[in-house]
């Protein structure tokens, strides 16, 4: 499953309706392909995205409120995640680690993101390239509010 954020241009009410979508998702995929287990990539970590880094280091507010959706996530999926050795500096490089769970993720059996950008792009590509020739479409790409709802919804302030 791959979350990147897209709060700064939905805020957190839209947000909040993505994942409420993607929580159903991801409860109808384990229910009926029997899923253990799940992968989680997010721009909330502090390997995701500079912007977002950023703008939480300038707006506390903002910071709690991605705190709180982080926590829910992670006590609602359980999921597991790449956390790389805090002791190797080539390893905690935000672009190895983003290659690192693109891996992880194109070799999922389903794939479900939030929002829409390059890298959200890229994986799906790379997940559709990896699966396409499979004689069983038993793979299932999800793409939950994508760039044209963002466009749509888009209010300049």
């Amino acid at each position: 499953m791959l979350f990147r954020s897209q709060i700064l241009w939905y805020g957190f009410d839209r947000l909040s309706r993505c994942i409420e979508v993607l929580m159903e998702k991801v409860k109808d995929l384990q229910r009926k392909y029997k899923i253990k287990r799940v992968f989680l990539s997010s721009d909330f970590t502090r390997f995701g995205s500079d912007t977002l880094r950023t703008y939480t280091s300038q707006n506390i507010s903002f910071a709690k409120k991605i705190k709180e959706i982080w926590r829910y996530l992670l006590k609602t999926l359980k999921p597991t995640m790449h956390n790389p050795n805090f002791g190797d500096a080539l390893i905690m490089d935000s672009g190895v680690v983003a290659l690192t769970e693109k891996n992880v993720l194109i070799e999922g059996s389903h794939l479900l993101t939030i929002g829409s950008g390059t890298f959200q792009q890229w994986i799906v590509d790379g997940f559709i390239e990896r699966k396409i020739n499979y004689k069983r479409k038993n793979w299932i790409v999800t793409r939950i509010c994508l760039k044209e709802d963002k466009v749509n919804n888009y209010k300049p302030s």
